[in-house]
C-alpha cells in the first residue's frame, strides 16, 4: 500500500529515467552499439532485429494457421451406437449405453446439464435482442430497406435454433433419454433446469 503513494521527486527521478532509457535505447541505439560497432554505424543491427521480427512473426502466423486448418480438416471419427429395432427401442437403456461407448461419467451429464442451461438462455437473449431490434428499426424507420430487413431476420432462425438444440440436449441429460427431438416437444418439458 505504500509503495503506491510516491513522491513528487521519486516520480520526476523515474520519468526521467524512463526517458532518459528511451533516448538511449531507442533513439540512439546504445544496446546495438555495445553489440557490435559496425552493425550500429551500417545498421545491418537494426536491419537483423527487424528481420528476425518479421521471419518470427511470420512463423508463429504459419504454426498457427496450420494448425487451425489441421483441426478443420480432422476426422472425428466417434464410435456408433449399434442399430436398433423401433419396436425394441429404449431410450433410457440407448443413454447409458452412449455414456459407456463414449466414456462419460455422471460429473460430465451433471455439467452438461449446467452448459446447455446456460447455452439455451444466452441464445435466447441474443434472439430477443435481435427480434428487438427488428421491431425497433419497424417502428422507428419510415422505409427500411430490404437489405436491412434481411439482415435483421438472418440471425432469428439461427438463434432459434440454437436455442432449440440447447433445450432438446437439456431435456435428454436430465431424463437421461437418447429420444427423437419430437419426443421432446411432446413431453411439453422445454425450458431447461439445472
Amino acid at each position: 500500500m505504500l509503495g503506491l503513494w510516491k513522491s513528487k521527486e521519486r516520480k520526476a527521478e523515474e520519468e526521467k529515467n524512463d526517458l532518459k532509457a528511451i533516448v538511449t535505447e531507442d533513439l540512439f541505439g546504445a544496446s546495438e552499439w555495445k553489440e557490435s560497432k559496425v552493425g550500429y554505424l551500417t545498421g545491418l543491427s537494426s536491419v537483423g532485429k527487424i528481420a528476425a521480427n518479421v521471419s518470427g512473426a511470420v512463423a508463429q502466423s504459419f504454426g498457427r494457421t496450420s494448425l487451425v486448418f489441421k483441426l478443420l480438416t480432422s476426422s472425428d471419427e466417434l464410435p456408433k451406437l449399434p442399430e436398433t429395432d423401433e419396436e425394441n427401442y429404449d431410450g433410457r437403456l440407448r443413454f447409458r449405453a452412449a455414456l459407456h461407448l463414449h466414456r462419460r461419467k455422471e460429473s460430465e451429464v451433471r455439467r452438461a446439464l449446467i452448459n446447455t442451461w446456460r447455452s439455451f438462455y444466452f441464445f435466447t437473449a441474443l434472439n430477443l435482442v435481435a427480434i428487438g431490434w427488428l421491431v425497433v428499426d419497424l417502428l422507428v424507420k419510415d422505409k427500411l430497406a430490404f437489405t436491412t430487413l434481411l439482415l435483421h431476420l438472418a440471425p432469428i432462425p439461427v438463434l432459434t435454433a440454437y436455442a432449440f438444440r440447447a433445450a432438446c440436449t437439456n431435456w435428454t441429460f436430465r431424463s437421461q433419454r437418447l429420444e427423437h427431438p419430437m419426443v421432446f416437444i411432446k413431453s411439453g418439458e422445454w425450458l431447461p433446469k439445472k
